[in-house]
C-alpha cells in the first residue's frame, strides 16, 4: 500500500496483478493466521479496487486456447518461458 500511495502522490498510476481469485484467498489466509500487516480488513480494502487486476479474467474473456487457461498454458503463448523445466510455486 505504501508503493501504491507513493506512486499515485507522484502522479502516476497504480495496478497490481494476479492470476487466478487463488491470490485473494492466500492473502486473507495469511492475514489471518499472522500477527503481521495487512490486516484482514487492509486485504479485503486491496482486492476490492479497481487496481487489483486478476489476469485470469481478463485472458478468459480474450482467448481461447483449447488445452485450458492456466498459466502454465498461457504464459508460452505470450512468449514467456519458465528457466525450470518443472516450474510450480515453490
Amino acid at each position: 500500500m505504501q508503493l501504491r500511495q507513493t506512486t499515485i502522490e507522484q502522479g502516476s498510476t497504480f495496478a497490481a496483478y494476479c492470476y487466478s481469485p487463488a491470490e485473494n484467498t492466500q492473502m486473507r489466509r495469511i492475514a489471518v493466521g499472522s500477527d503481521i500487516k495487512p490486516s484482514l480488513d487492509e486485504v479485503e480494502s486491496f482486492i476490492a479496487r479497481s487496481e487489483w487486476v486478476d489476469l485470469l479474467a481478463v485472458v478468459r474473456g480474450q482467448l481461447v486456447t483449447g488445452t485450458g487457461l492456466g498459466l502454465k498454458q498461457v504464459a508460452p503463448i505470450a512468449g514467456f518461458h519458465w528457466r525450470d523445466d518443472d516450474p510450480g510455486g515453490d
